[in-house]
């Protein structure tokens, strides 16, 4: 039976803060992926907060792993918690299937979801199977519809400790992911590369609008884009001090 270690830590680490680095999510995925058999499976798992579906299922023989998360925070737990052994993907491009076997745990961002079960739905083996972990709390209607329109009809698990279980196997052809996108946006000749879990992706938000109108010009030798999303502000920096240096994070 898979079980989760409890030495998992977060990243970064703050022993005082008194929260663990799974939930009963993680907890009921691995208890279904236990009972499944992945000796000689490949096994993707999608969105792995801290590690703890990773570090578990790397300790399988014979199980072929890959995870993949675009938080770097996630990564960096996954890769502590299990010693080195989890690398975490951080580009759905980098996927490489055929997957017998998906564990998702569903994002907050339905737009990711979406991407993410597109790319997949090119990378699944027939009658693949994939499990999707979330709690309940986080319930979103369009996830299930997600699910059933791009892989397959679901069902889903009694809820345990808040939390369940989605299933779904296999049964859509291919679906094409509509992103990144491409937006124009005012004042900027080229358009912007816009991924699914960028917030605002259709449009500018109100707070980057007002950014925009206040970018002071001056004599800086490095300008910092902290949090620069598609980096629309980094930009702009750049047009109005353009000796200045720019670092995009």
């Amino acid at each position: 039976m898979l079980r989760i270690d409890p030495a998992l830590r977060r990243f970064p680490d703050e022993p005082d803060a008194g929260l663990q680095a799974w939930d009963s999510a993680d907890a009921l995925m691995l208890a279904h992926a236990g009972g499944l058999g992945l000796a000689g499976r490949r096994v993707v798992v999608l969105n792995d907060s801290f590690g703890a579906l990773g570090c578990a299922l790397a300790g399988l023989a014979g199980l072929d792993l890959t995870s993949y998360s675009d938080s770097f925070v996630s990564g960096r737990a996954a890769e502590l918690n299990s010693g080195g052994r989890v690398r975490t993907l951080s580009e759905l491009d980098a996927l490489r299937g055929p997957y017998d076997l998906a564990l998702i745990r569903v994002p907050k961002s339905m737009a990711l979801f979406e991407d993410q079960l597109c790319r997949l739905s090119a990378l699944l083996a027939p009658g693949a199977q994939v499990v999707c972990g979330y709690m309940v709390k986080h319930y979103a209607k369009a996830s299930f519809e997600l699910l059933g329109r791009i892989i397959g009809e679901t069902s889903t698990s009694l809820a345990e400790k808040k939390a369940r279980l989605v299933f779904a196997t296999l049964q859509r052809p291919p679906t094409p992911t509509p992103y990144p996108l491409s937006v124009r946006l005012d004042g900027f000749e080229q358009p912007f590369v816009r991924h699914s879990n960028l917030f605002s992706r259709e449009k500018l938000d109100v707070g980057t609008r007002f950014l925009l109108s206040h970018i002071p010009k001056g004599e800086f030798p490095v300008v910092l884009d902290l949090g620069c999303g598609d980096g629309v502000l980094g930009v702009a920096a750049k047009r109005q001090n353009p000796s200045s240096r720019l670092a995009f994070c």
